[in-house]
């Protein structure tokens, strides 16, 4: 039996990026994925989704040419081609993990794996033995019983992305973030689309005035939004596609956790400490199945983190300043502290909001839809959060959350000297409105 420093289940974004860092840190490792490295972000979500919202936004912007003074005519999507195309994009980026993997020197084995009693990993040719183990076997859609899945109609984010042909309407079971993104991006393709939420508002995760924008562009688009209430079996009938969109469930059946002692909790998330450890010494458990967050960006950072003190070095998971990017049209961009979080403790933070319309790039490039909104310390002028909804807010938000990462003030922002005309500008601007000195807004009463 090969021994090895490490050994990891599940080549994600969490598995072989801790299999590549392993490796540069001197670690013999070996990594064990059962089907496709690059896991379900590059292969089924992330990625393929993004090609799909890219063309979404493509047709969009067509569509609003005609006021800036060009004229398309009707889309032909091909959609054979899309797919083909999003293949492409995902099969390249795969190749290079590949060799990524091989040039670094790590083992890939592409078996079914599972742990055994003593701690090994054992696939359908051999038991891997190593000093430490990680488990980074990431998440599936959830597929609840009551829906009758199997009957072509009723489809998860897995089956979207590869379809063969577009329907004529289509049902959203579910207004998170991924429910909102394919319901945006198959508005933009021309599909009827109505989408579902339980509770009061789409993006319920996310500040809730962002989940009302959201609301509010759905239904200008001639998006059929329900809130509140579940969706009723005879509105998901009159649909010829049902995407069903409630949450993922982790991947923990059948990769020996009983058999190895390693605890679960109800939902089925490997328990872990602050550490990742899970009960069983010497395994760690990183990304969707651990409970923690269900973020391809995380995932890799907690495999980082894991591998660099296994090698001596101290690397703590920075999440405080994490952001999350939704990829709708326009795209969301969020962390830290919600307005809602501070509702009993106002008078303690500043909030400065800056709305595209004000935004000088914003009406170049004919999207002025959103705003970004700051929220920081009143004592300190530290950034505690930020929330944009806007054009390319999954990249502004960055902006912010690094400020907030380096303990930058709102002082240091507004101090900074931004280019002109840029989207960046509105953090500043958002920034300037904390403290009550916005250039571009109109005097408020006080």
């Amino acid at each position: 039996m090969e021994q090895f420093d490490l050994a990891i289940l599940g080549a994600g974004p969490g598995g072989y990026v801790a299999a590549i860092r392993a490796a540069q840190l001197g670690l013999k490792t070996v990594l064990v994925e059962r089907d496709l490295v690059g896991g379900t972000c590059l292969n089924w979500g992330c990625i393929p989704t993004k090609c799909w919202a890219d063309i979404a936004h493509t047709i969009e912007k067509a569509k609003k040419a005609s006021g800036q003074g060009v004229i398309f005519g009707q889309p032909q999507i091909d959609i054979n081609q899309l797919v083909s195309w999003k293949n492409k994009v995902v099969t390249n980026l795969r190749t290079g993990i590949g060799y990524l993997l091989k040039n670094n020197g790590v083992n890939l084995v592409m078996s079914e794996g599972a742990l055994t009693p003593d701690g090994s990993i054992k696939t359908k040719d051999a038991e891997i033995k190593a000093q430490t183990v990680i488990l980074a076997t990431g998440s599936s859609p959830a597929r609840p019983k009551f829906f009758p899945f199997g009957d072509g109609r009723y489809i998860t984010s897995d089956e979207i992305i590869n379809l063969q042909k577009l329907p004529v309407s289509l049902a959203v079971v579910g207004g998170g973030a991924i429910g909102c993104e394919f319901a945006s991006i198959f508005a933009a393709l021309g599909v009827k689309v109505s989408i579902y939420e339980m509770l009061p508002r789409l993006l319920p995760l996310e500040d809730s005035e962002v989940g009302v924008m959201m609301e509010r562009i759905f239904k200008k688009r001639g998006v059929e939004v329900v809130v509140g209430r579940a969706a009723e079996r005879p509105e998901l009938e009159k649909a010829e596609l049902v995407l069903v969109a409630i949450g993922r469930q982790p991947n923990t059946r059948g990769i020996g956790l009983e058999e190895a002692g390693i605890a679960t909790d109800q939902k089925g998330f490997v328990v872990t400490d602050d550490g990742l450890r899970t009960s069983v010494k010497n395994i760690f458990a990183i990304g969707d199945i651990s409970g923690k967050g269900q973020l391809a960006y995380l995932a890799s950072e907690h495999g980082v983190s894991i591998v660099e003190q296994l090698a001596g070095h101290n690397h703590p998971v920075q999440d405080r300043f994490m952001p999350s990017c939704i990829f709708t049209m326009p795209e969301v961009g969020t962390f830290g502290l919600k307005e809602d979080d501070i509702k009993d403790r106002r008078g303690d933070y500043l909030i400065g909001k800056f709305p595209f319309t004000a935004l000088g790039k914003a009406h170049c490039i004919n999207e002025t839809d959103g705003f970004v909104k700051i929220i920081a310390e009143k004592e300190t002028g530290l950034v505690a959060g930020c929330q944009i909804i806007g054009p390319n807010a999954a990249d502004l938000v960055h902006v912010a959350s690094a400020a907030a990462a380096a303990e930058a003030t709102l002082e240091t922002i507004t101090g900074t000297i931004f280019g002109h005309p840029t989207l960046a500008e509105s953090v500043k601007e958002a920034a300037e409105a904390c403290l009550g000195r916005a250039i571009h807004l109109p005097k408020t009463a006080k």
